[in-house]
């Protein structure tokens, strides 16, 4: 019933909507037939492409930064922020 009426708002009939959907499984089988197997590009296609477009693969420098910030801390209990800012980086290395 909501299907219908789904149909009607978008001034189609049940059959009229049918055939689009019949026409539109035709297209998509017979490009999955006709196109998805056949595209082969060559190495030596992608290496002239890239060498004539080589201005838009370029990427500028950059920099990456990361800091870890070890506040020093009232509690006795806790570890001395400067040994243990050592001792993880040599546990990194």
């Amino acid at each position: 019933m909501t299907f219908t009426k789904s149909l009607q708002e978008e001034g189609l009939t049940l059959e009229k909507f049918r055939q689009q959907m019949r026409e539109q499984f035709i297209v998509e089988q017979m490009r999955i037939k006709n196109i998805s197997g056949e595209i082969i590009i060559s190495p030596h296609k992608v290496e002239s492409y890239y060498l004539g477009h080589r201005d838009d693969f370029k990427v500028e420098d950059r920099v990456k930064l990361r800091t870890i910030i070890l506040n020093k801390s009232a509690d006795p209990n806790v570890p001395n922020a400067p040994k243990l800012a050592k001792e993880s980086k040599l546990a990194a290395n």
